[in-house]
């Protein structure tokens, strides 16, 4: 049916073709692992963040007032309207008739 160089042409293309899908497949595998690095350190983020959250409620209130002493130490004003901005809220809710 076919001769015999025709069919040892066909069988070099065939190599050479999978040749190039396994480049093809190596590179499509490389490049999704590139871009995929970012959502693996996400999860990875996450899976801490649910190992720490039930803690987290003990560091937040020091953590808070350091950051407020780190933030603010130039503003004066801003640091005396969130000193007592909480005490002033709660006098205006206590002050204002309920519907």
């Amino acid at each position: 049916m076919y001769p015999q160089a025709q069919l040892t042409c066909l069988a070099t293309r065939k190599l050479a073709l999978r040749a190039r899908i396994g480049q093809n497949r190596r590179a499509c595998t490389k490049a999704s692992e590139q871009i995929t690095q970012p959502l693996r350190w996400l999860d990875q983020l996450m899976v801490l963040w649910r190992e720490i959250a039930p803690f987290a409620w003990v560091a937040a209130v020091p953590l808070g007032l350091l950051a407020h002493q780190r933030i603010t130490p130039a503003i004066k004003t801003l640091r005396s309207l969130t000193q007592w901005a909480p005490i002033a809220l709660s006098v205006l809710r206590h002050l204002t008739p309920k519907s």
